[in-house]
Order: structure tokens, then C-alpha cells, then sequence
């Protein structure tokens, strides 16, 4: 706990969000993501995360929160962005069940944290891309959201 003396609440549970909210799955899961010969026409697969890669997430995350001290909840999507496992912590706001599985499947669709992204549409010079993420359902610029690492496994 000595990493979050002179933290705020906020801080921690954007930080704690981070790290576990928006585990993304599917081409992330795999190195390689669709395959097929280009121009074939043939069908495409996708690797996506197993339940059992999910449920891995999920405990790390919910580690990881404690270390933090705070409850969230933590959601893991496959390569469509659909939830594939999610757990909500006791104390967790109720705020969480509606935004966690948004700024998943945004940072899984972005491939990118929802902090990052929000940092990158904030310039004022570029109000469409404000406008293009934010007018767009189904997805949040609000920060918690971090696809997983492409590790291949």
C-alpha cells in the first residue's frame, strides 16, 4: 500500500481501472490475429481468449485491486468486444456495470488504453475526433480500459 500514500481515490481507481478493467482479449491473445492468404476470398478466423485465459484476467485483476485497496469490477471481452467473464467486488460503485464493459470493448475495438485515447481527443484543434469516439455508441473515453498485452499465449 505504500505506492498509493498521498493518492486519491479517484487516482487509485483510475489507476487500479488501469491495469485491470478493460483486459482485451482475441488478437491480443494471438500474435497473430485473422488468417488467410490476402485477395482469396476465403474465410478468415480470429483467435479469441478461451474462458480459461478470462477467468486468468479476472483473478489478476481482482489481485491487483486489492493491492490497491479499492473494489472494482473487472471485464474481459473476446475479439468482438462481446463480454466473455466479468466479476464485481463487494463495495464496487453502481456506476460499474455500465461503464466497465464500455471502456472494454473500447479499448479492445481501439486497441488502446480509454486513458490514451482520451488524452489523444482532447486537442481542441481536432474536434471530430472528440466527436467520432464520443458520439459513438457502445464506447467511453473514460479512463479504466487497457487491452491486453499481445503476449501469444
Amino acid at each position: 500500500m505504500a505506492e498509493i500514500e498521498g493518492t486519491t481515490r479517484r487516482e487509485m481507481l483510475d489507476r487500479g481501472a488501469m491495469v485491470t478493467v478493460g483486459a482485451m482479449a482475441g488478437a491480443a491473445m494471438s500474435a497473430s490475429g485473422a488468417q488467410a492468404r490476402p485477395g482469396s476470398g476465403g474465410p478468415v478466423s480470429v483467435q479469441s481468449v478461451s474462458l480459461d485465459q478470462a477467468l486468468r484476467v479476472i483473478r489478476a485483476g481482482r489481485r491487483r485491486a486489492r493491492q490497491l485497496g479499492v473494489a472494482m469490477m473487472i471485464v474481459v471481452v473476446d475479439s468482438s468486444g462481446v463480454e466473455k467473464a466479468s466479476e464485481r467486488m463487494d463495495g464496487n460503485s453502481q456506476a460499474s456495470p455500465t461503464l466497465a464493459p464500455l471502456k472494454a470493448q473500447t479499448a479492445n475495438a481501439f486497441r488502446t488504453a480509454t486513458d490514451v485515447l482520451a488524452a489523444g481527443v482532447t486537442d481542441p484543434g481536432d474536434p471530430a475526433r472528440l466527436a467520432s469516439i464520443a458520439a459513438a455508441p457502445g464506447f467511453t473515453l473514460l479512463g479504466g480500459g487497457v487491452p491486453r498485452a499481445r503476449t501469444g499465449r
